[in-house]
């Protein structure tokens, strides 16, 4: 698969997954917007692009010696929260945008697992933290497709 045909697969998911554009209008008011990477002169603004995805340049990785090919997405999640959450359990306050990025961050793997084609496999490392900047709360993933190839193929073609 070329590279930018297998980024835009994935973005372009992302930006009509309805599930995800359906959570997000009932919790922000509006469907998460998707930056399939950014311009450093002009990075999403947190008051009118939030909540919002990037998904940064992808990469591949392929030789001669395994017969798969990996492909790489690094995924940015970012959500504005102010609401603090009291839970039944008195004693307990969080900031409402932890349990928020958790539920985007499903929502956005399920998209992604909706788009993935057939011969490949997905593996997914996630992250979030506040980084101290509430109400902004940001997720991190790290995805890595395998394109399972035919024995005796080249993957570097």
């Amino acid at each position: 698969m070329e590279l930018y045909s297998f980024f835009e697969t994935f973005f372009t998911a992302l930006a009509t997954d309805g599930d995800l554009s359906a959570w997000s209008v009932a919790n922000f008011g509006r469907p998460v917007t998707v930056f399939p990477d950014i311009d450093s002169e002009t990075p999403p603004d947190i008051d009118s692009d939030a909540p919002y995805i990037i998904l940064y340049s992808p990469g591949k990785n392929a030789s001669q010696v395994k017969p798969d090919i990996e492909y790489v997405l690094r995924c940015f999640l970012v959500l504005v929260s102010e609401n603090r959450q009291v839970r039944a359990e008195s004693n307990i306050i969080e900031p409402a945008g932890v349990k928020l990025i958790s539920e985007m961050v499903t929502k956005t793997v399920a998209a992604l697992k909706a788009a993935l084609p057939a011969d490949m496999t997905m593996e997914i490392s996630v992250d979030s933290d506040t980084a101290g900047a509430l109400p902004e709360v940001h997720g991190y993933m790290d995805v890595i497709f395998t394109e399972q190839t035919t024995i005796g193929t080249d993957p570097i073609d």
